[in-house]
Order: C-alpha cells, then structure tokens, then sequence
C-alpha cells in the first residue's frame, strides 16, 4: 500500500496486521464506502469505478473505487484500488462557479447595452 493511501486511510504502523472493518470503519461518515467494501465481500460484487467520499479525520476525498472479490483455496481475497479524484471534483466545482460569474456579468453587460437601447432613452 503506497504511503498516500496509508495517509487517507490514517493507517499507522502498528495498524498493518489489523482486519479491514478495525480498520476502515471507525467514521459513521463513511458508511456508503463501507457497505461498498462490504458488498464486494459478501455479496461477490465486482465494482469498477464507483465514486465514493471517504472522510480521513477532516478531510474530504473523493475517491474512484474497482473492488473485485476472489476465492482461493477458501480464502476470500479483496482487491481494492483507489483513484483520488478529490482534484478533479474541486476543479469541476470552480469551474461551474465560474460560469455561473460569466452568465452574471454577460447578463449585466446586456442589462446595461438593453437600458441604453431602450426607447425611453431617446
């Protein structure tokens, strides 16, 4: 697990042997990432790409989940793999925040150009 991961996750050192569910699922805010995981572990469900807030203490992400399940040797196997989008999603946001400006100043713009077309200005 790369050292980002360990960092969202709040993963410490002497966390590493401890079960999934000691550690993911100590933050009520991240209940529909957990029953993700849980899906893709009882149910057998294979997930490709599902978007999911995953709180790290007050942090925010915004992570892109694939999570598939394997048996072997009746062992059951998880395999997660995590895409932070948090960026791509605050992009996303500052971008629609900005248009919202320009439709704002091209309709006072307009409003002004109306105002001195108007015919009681003649």
């Amino acid at each position: 697990m790369g050292t980002k991961w360990v960092n969202i996750l709040n993963i410490k050192d002497n966390d590493l042997n401890k079960t999934i569910s000691s550690l993911l699922f100590k933050d009520a805010r991240n209940d529909s990432f957990n029953e993700l995981i849980l899906n893709t572990i009882y149910k057998k469900n294979h997930i490709k790409n599902a978007i999911q807030e995953f709180y790290s203490g007050d942090v925010l992400y915004i992570l892109a989940i694939t999570a598939s399940c394997i048996e072997i040797e009746n062992e059951t196997i998880i395999l997660l793999i995590f895409h932070d989008i948090t960026d791509i999603y605050e992009l996303k946001d500052a971008r629609q925040a900005l248009k919202k400006i320009q439709s704002i100043k091209v309709n006072s713009i307009l409003g002004i150009k109306k105002e001195k077309l108007s015919w009681d200005n003649i």
